[in-house]
């Protein structure tokens, strides 16, 4: 798995330097809050208030973007840092200043910076508006479910054998961001 993100993530950035000039460079940031669940065991369940911050950049031709990013999360006592390639589509790209759905995906790697969480994958598929602010600058809202590691591991018994596993940490969050 580890091999599979380190080398989508190396054609990312390959991807997004070839050719590239300054008008199809493009950041986005986005602050994330929002409700999430994690387990603290099996059967304790932990639903926290939470929040990204969030930034990609890479290569945009048109209505497609592709790039790379990083950020922290915090939900509960939950703290991770996400490593992630981002796919971006802008439904109608003809004017800077109007508005447009767009749909993206992160899609990578959490690493936990706390003691309750483990590493574990990141996704993060949003939905939402973006707004021009001027002929570069553009106001971003968008509703997103958020998949961000590990919390808890498990140890069970069905039918008297011994099962273990991880359980995935997630939230479903209100976006706000800029791109530029």
């Amino acid at each position: 798995m580890k091999k599979l993100f380190v080398s989508l993530l190396c054609v990312v950035i390959a991807a997004s330097s070839m050719s590239v000039n300054a008008k199809n460079w493009r950041v986005f940031t986005d602050l994330n809050l929002g409700y999430g669940l994690s387990f603290v065991e099996l059967d304790e369940k932990e639903y926290s208030f939470g929040g990204m911050l969030l930034a990609s950049t890479g290569y945009q031709n048109n209505k497609l973007f592709i790039g790379c990013g990083t950020g922290f999360i915090l939900s509960g006592e939950t703290q991770s840092l996400p490593i992630y390639a981002q796919f971006r589509y802008d439904f109608f790209k003809n004017d800077p200043m109007a508005f447009t759905p767009f749909i993206s995906l992160r899609a990578g790697y959490s690493l936990a910076t706390s003691d309750d969480a483990e590493s574990g994958i990141f996704a993060n598929p949003t939905i939402g508006l973006r707004k021009g602010i001027s002929e570069t600058v553009g106001l971003n809202i968008g509703l997103s479910y958020s998949i961000y590691g590990k919390t808890a591991y498990y140890s069970y018994y069905y039918d008297k054998e011994e099962i273990d596993g991880n359980i995935n940490a997630w939230g479903i969050f209100f976006n706000i961001g800029l791109d530029f």
